[in-house]
């Protein structure tokens, strides 16, 4: 029986408050302390990790609300049926650009499995990870590896590591994406400002344009940044034809040192849809 998109919300939420599942809290936690301590390092030095000891503090301080915020995305109503699409063809291709340790891709297969399972559909994952630190690739590639090894539903196929910075990897990414039949969904996790430190607004515009010319005709492209940002989020939304979106969200504190339970924040989120036009070729409507 096909979930309704009500009753998967419902899920991955209590009470309107966004809770990683126990799977993935354990393989969070069992990364967390396989590396060495980050007390000494503030958020900022730990938002954008280069090394294993920042990369303690970002998977202790933000991993769940990057991870939240990537499926909040996905379960909008014009981005779940696209979703559904993809899961009953039975193969979901991801490219996770500035992947940092797979968040985003852990996210969307935590999402997969439940839905697939529910719709007793087996469905086979590809996953493309592209970022340029050669901690967060490891990181990644072993959190999902681990995560491979308890799905039933989701087969995990093949992660392909891709360590050229974007994107200047785009004849890698479209490569892959001809010999993997283009991307179902491409997911850009807070890369936007260290994009911004390497282009200006325009290359931006045309790299990003491009990226997304990779997706299937049914895929889906995500853009998220934090709040601190709002100015190059909007700048970038006006010159994609869209106005960026402020979203609120309630989550769950997995925070080591906060004695709070529950965390209230607002961050941005420009959604990418292609559309069809004369059966051929396909231009992109970004969500309002």
């Amino acid at each position: 029986m096909q979930p309704t998109l009500e009753e998967i919300r419902q899920n991955f939420t209590n009470d309107g408050v966004w809770e990683l599942d126990v799977e993935i809290e354990q393989i969070l936690k069992r990364q967390i302390m396989s590396l060495p301590s980050s007390d000494n390092l503030s958020k900022q030095e730990c938002r954008y990790p280069e090394d294993k000891l920042s990369l303690r503090g970002f998977l202790d301080k933000f991993f769940a609300r990057h991870f939240f915020q990537v499926q909040n995305a996905i379960l909008q109503p014009s981005c779940f049926e696209r979703i559904l699409t993809a899961i009953k063809n039975g193969n979901v291709t991801i490219a996770d650009i500035g992947c940092g340790p797979a968040v985003a891709s852990l996210a969307l297969v935590n999402l997969l499995s439940y839905i697939s399972h529910n719709m007793h559909r087996p469905v086979t994952v590809n996953i493309v990870l592209n970022d340029t630190v050669p901690e967060m690739l490891a990181a990644g590639y072993k959190m999902l590896n681990i995560y491979k090894n308890r799905l039933t539903s989701v087969n995990i196929s093949r992660i392909i590591s891709i360590d050229t910075p974007f994107p200047e990897s785009m004849v890698q990414l479209r490569r892959i994406s001809n010999i993997l039949n283009r991307y179902d969904i491409c997911c850009l996790s807070y890369v936007l400002l260290p994009l911004k430190e390497e282009a200006t607004y325009m290359q931006m515009q045309q790299s990003l344009k491009i990226l997304f010319s990779y997706l299937k005709p049914t895929g889906v492209g995500v853009i998220t940044q934090d709040k601190f940002r709002e100015s190059l989020a909007r700048r970038l939304g006006s010159l994609l034809n869209s106005s960026t979106q402020k979203i609120t969200l309630r989550q769950k504190i997995y925070d080591s040192k906060n004695t709070c339970n529950e965390l209230l924040y607002e961050y941005f989120r420009i959604t990418v849809l292609p559309e069809i036009t004369q059966g051929v070729s396909s231009r992109f409507c970004l969500q309002k």
